[in-house]
């Protein structure tokens, strides 16, 4: 198999074909470590974020901490376990927070009859949830996901 040459009209074969010198080679090589290592950082840098990134979703984006703002009124404890509310159930009446933590190892959350509810709770994380002023007498507190009320998972909240 020859080849003809457009340039020059001659025949070339596989005996006549140049290769790089070693000074090409060596100059090669040195544009391939470098770009080598382009890639390594490039990689490294994409690690370190994705690393970051999953690191902020696993610490609880999106999740509402227990707040530490001054409030006006009575703050009462409340525990939430697996199909139980526990803690402070009895406050003068007017203002009322209840500053919950979930200690269960599901979902939870906690409202009260007739006003607002908080919303979910992952196992170890909180929630406060402002319920208003309420007058003397006795309060449900429940939480709302399915089954959690028939499995008793309700308390009364009395306010003096």
């Amino acid at each position: 198999m020859c080849r003809m040459s457009a340039a020059t009209g001659k025949g070339r074969t596989a005996e006549s074909r140049t290769y790089p010198s070693r000074r090409e080679l060596r100059y090669r090589e040195r544009q391939n470590k470098a770009r080598n290592r382009w890639i390594v950082v490039i990689v490294a840098v994409l690690v370190v974020a994705v690393g970051a990134a999953i690191v902020a979703v696993a610490s609880g984006g999106g999740e509402t901490a227990p707040t530490t703002t001054a409030f006006n009124g009575t703050t009462l404890n409340v525990v939430l376990g697996d199909y139980v509310i526990q803690g402070d159930l009895t406050a003068p009446a007017g203002n009322i927070r209840l500053q919950a933590i979930n200690q269960g190892g599901i979902v939870h959350n906690l409202g009260i009859r007739g006003g607002p509810i908080s919303g979910d709770m992952q196992p170890g994380k909180g929630f406060a949830l402002d319920v208003g002023s309420l007058a003397a007498g006795t309060y449900q507190l429940y939480c709302d996901i399915p089954d959690h009320v028939a499995k008793g998972m309700v308390a009364n909240l009395v306010i003096t």
